[in-house]
């Protein structure tokens, strides 16, 4: 019989492992520059989907990172306002 906390190591450990299997995947693609297995790694509703809103211009490849930053940080302070709201799906995706 497994008791809750036992119930709790074992989702955690399986998180682990799908987090640890998402880094590996996610260096496999740029180590391959396999953008179609890059892209491919996103949830639908990925901060990147939010770009075209919030820069006039295509985001260039090597600006990824900081774009993503930037983008989080407007849109936490969208949230702050109440301009914005955060949900969460069936599935516990934000």
């Amino acid at each position: 019989m497994t008791t809750s906390r036992d119930q709790h190591r074992i989702r955690d450990l399986l998180a682990k492992q799908e987090l640890a299997e998402l880094c590996a995947a996610y260096s496999r693609a740029v180590d391959r520059l396999d953008e179609a297995a890059l892209v491919d790694l996103f949830h639908a509703d990925a901060v990147i989907d939010t770009f075209p809103l919030l820069f006039r211009r295509e985001v260039p490849g090597r600006l990824t990172t900081a774009a993503t930053g930037e983008s989080l940080a407007h849109l936490n302070y969208l949230r702050a306002l109440g301009e914005i709201r955060r949900e969460r799906d069936e599935q516990c995706v934000d």
